[in-house]
């Protein structure tokens, strides 16, 4: 007897192979070589997929009911007669929504909705803030919910200005430990503080261990304006 699906909730949090798949068959069906075309396409080339990941997560995908593999539609190109073709399903809408209303709670301005991992912390959780255009950076601040108990435990930060090259950034800590914090309205958070740098994207990775999840209520970045244009005349 086969066993039942996990439920949504356990899901989440989708890692970003699984949420830009269910995004590039949101309006269309494709076949695997299409999938990767149209992520990379949506993303300006900036997240590829390489045979291993994209098969491996489609597999993954189709046994949770994310997506269902259906059959080729009208008549076969040459060399397309063994390509499978997947579409999202129902369950595969609601997944996806679900996520992109998570995403948005870390940009919403309201501490009362929060973006969190869904059990205790392991190396490997990440987030990644794509700008629209390359902007000069010098820090960011994770507004942590309640008494900010679920702060993320060692966090290393990534940069990138071009959305190929990534290198890691030496950050300081620019608010005390939370357990160390006063109390004040806008509530506990973390605060790391880098040498001002040109990023097109910027990835926060969480590699200690907790009990508790990683929990944020908000995510800010510390930008720097471009500088004014000076009238000599």
């Amino acid at each position: 007897m086969p066993g039942s699906r996990p439920s949504l909730e356990t899901l989440l949090p989708l890692t970003p192979a699984v949420f830009h798949i269910l995004l590039a068959l949101a309006d269309a069906d494709r076949h695997g070589y299409g999938i990767a075309k149209e992520i990379a396409a949506r993303t300006d080339d900036q997240v590829r997929l390489g045979p291993g990941t994209l098969y491996g997560t489609l597999t993954r995908m189709v046994e949770a009911g994310l997506i269902g593999e259906r059959p080729r539609p009208g008549r076969a190109t040459a060399g397309d007669e063994r390509r499978r073709y997947y579409r999202i399903t129902t369950r595969g809408r609601d997944v996806a929504k679900a996520e992109a209303a998570r995403l948005a709670a870390l940009v919403d301005d309201d501490r009362a909705t929060t973006w969190a991992t869904s059990g205790a912390q392991s190396p490997g959780a990440w987030i990644r803030i794509d700008l629209p255009e390359p902007r000069t950076i010098g820090g960011l601040q994770l507004v942590l919910r309640g008494r900010g108990r679920a702060f993320g435990k060692n966090l290393h930060l990534f940069a990138t200005e071009d959305g190929r090259e990534w290198s890691r950034v030496s950050v300081l800590q620019g608010r005390p430990a939370v357990s160390a914090q006063l109390p004040s309205p806008e509530g506990p958070a973390q605060v790391l503080i880098f040498e001002p740098r040109r990023v097109k994207a910027l990835r926060i990775e969480q590699v200690g261990r907790r009990l508790r999840p990683w929990a944020i209520a908000e995510l800010r970045l510390y930008a720097l304006a471009p500088p004014s244009t000076v009238d000599s005349r």
